[in-house]
């Protein structure tokens, strides 16, 4: 995909993630979002971790209220990421030797393939959904 198809499509895609996550309504989210917590909570990488870094979830982002790594409005099973667009977790990412680890609801989960991506764009290295951890193999 060229540039501007790429660009296009992401704009797509932002706008589709952000209606699936809305529909989800605040209970919904607010379920979704505990089991996502109690997960991260587990993961062998979280427990043996000296650091975490963090973010301050904004709008109806994953609840960071107990932990979240990196945010994202879709992720895919391969741990590729549609943010905002701003590029910075990708930046980030690139020099980042660390374990990242994604949170996405299981409703905003991107089929393999479907998310547009750039040669710039990194996946994380764990998605943590409601129901599963993804750890995609490299």
């Amino acid at each position: 995909m060229d540039g501007d198809g790429t660009r296009g499509r992401k704009r797509e895609l932002r706008r589709h993630y952000k209606e699936v996550r809305s529909a989800l309504g605040e209970d919904g989210r607010a379920r979704r979002d505990a089991a996502i917590a109690g997960r991260v909570k587990r993961l062998p990488e979280y427990l043996a971790a000296d650091t975490v870094l963090m973010y301050l979830s904004v709008g109806d982002e994953v609840d960071t209220s107990a932990l979240a790594i990196v945010p994202g409005l879709s992720f895919d099973e391969r741990g590729y990421r549609m943010g905002y667009g701003g590029g910075f977790y990708d930046v980030f990412l690139a020099d980042f030797a660390g374990v990242s680890v994604g949170l996405c609801r299981e409703p905003q989960m991107s089929a393999v393939g479907a998310l547009a991506l750039d040669g710039h764009d990194v996946p994380v290295d764990v998605v943590v959904t409601e129901g599963r951890v993804i750890r995609p193999s490299r």
